[in-house]
């Protein structure tokens, strides 16, 4: 055997082929794949003047980091960022969105291998719709993962209700009170009955030790329990274009910024299957 058939023998021996091809699979196994993108919204269909949630996912499949994750999403006429915008994300970077603006921004975001990330924020409707939200591209150091949409307007099976909430006072000394105001408008053509929803307050804010309950919502049930954080309001009865309106005091009990977002309100036309309106948002700064 000559000395060139021997290098050769050696050169692609099968330890050398390894050698070789090793480190590029591992390479390209470790390389991160632009994540999935999606967007959802709760409730989907509100009432003019209502606050809903629109969250965003992303999902993170490969075995990489991933880093830079960005977007940005412009909204539409009709639509607005919620009062207050409430942004919580756990995709790290920087997200942003201001009180009653209307864009929304990720930048810098990372998310682990085999990992999953979401952005919440308050949206609120300002004219029928339906209206179609697109966001920008996700783009990151893996790729563009292209965009996400949902559509966001007023029911089309039951009543569109304008649910919202405000503060007599903000702010309030810490340990002050003041006056809490639900707002219901059916802004439907038909009578809205079961009327329903529940609020949670929030961790800052308690029911006063004298209510001082006013509700002028026909056929309805309010409870507000001194001293505790939520309040029930169930069956009431609305005609067509009509408003009503229920307050009680209320207690600040932590001081900072105290966002309050109410559960969905929800009806339904008379003999129908009930649907949800959206929420009623509002701040109370202690």
């Amino acid at each position: 055997m000559n000395a060139s058939s021997s290098i050769s023998r050696r050169i692609f021996s099968p330890f050398f082929f390894s050698m070789l091809v090793v480190p590029t699979l591992l390479t390209a196994v470790a390389r991160a794949q632009a994540p999935s993108f999606s967007m959802s919204l709760s409730p989907e269909t509100v009432g003019i003047g209502s606050c809903a949630e629109l969250t965003f996912e992303v999902q993170n499949n490969s075995g990489a980091e991933i880093n830079d994750l960005s977007f940005t999403l412009n909204l539409p006429a009709g639509v607005v960022l919620s009062d207050p915008a409430n942004p919580i994300s756990d995709c790290g970077g920087t997200f942003d969105a201001t009180d009653g603006g209307n864009t929304i921004t990720l930048t810098g975001g990372s998310l682990g291998s085999n990992a999953s990330c979401s952005a919440s924020v308050g949206l609120t409707l300002l004219a029928e719709g339906p209206f179609s939200i697109i966001s920008g591209d996700l783009t990151s150091d893996a790729g563009n993962s292209g965009n996400a949409s949902v559509t966001i307007g007023i029911p089309s099976n039951g009543p569109a209700l304008g649910f919202t909430k405000s503060f007599a006072e903000s702010p309030v000394r810490l340990g002050g009170q003041t006056t809490l105001t639900y707002t219901i408008q059916n802004q439907s053509q038909t009578d809205a009955v079961g009327i329903s929803f529940s609020d949670d307050l929030s961790p800052g804010i308690v029911v006063a030790g004298q209510p001082n309950i006013v509700n002028n919502c026909p056929d309805s049930t309010l409870t507000a329990i001194a001293g505790s954080q939520t309040v029930a309001f169930s069956g009431a009865t609305l005609a067509a274009g009509q408003t009503c309106i229920i307050s009680l005091d209320i207690v600040g009990l932590v001081a900072g910024r105290n966002i309050s977002v109410s559960n969905n309100i929800s009806s339904s036309f008379p003999g129908g299957n009930s649907v949800p309106s959206g929420r009623a948002c509002g701040t109370l700064q202690v």
